[in-house]
């Protein structure tokens, strides 16, 4: 007797690249973000090199 996969290999992928496009789109929401800008509500410490 065979065993069945748990998810039928379709459904798999389309879960797994659905998953890697919240990966990148996250990842492209961090960038944007930038990382010299003052923003409200942080307050920002000098870098160890201005220190």
């Amino acid at each position: 007797m065979r065993e069945q996969a748990a998810l039928p290999i379709g459904r798999a992928v389309f879960v797994h690249e659905g998953s890697m496009l919240l990966v990148v789109a996250n990842a492209l929401r961090l960038l944007r973000f930038g990382r010299v800008a003052e923003h409200e509500g942080i307050e920002h410490e000098p870098c160890p090199s201005q220190v």
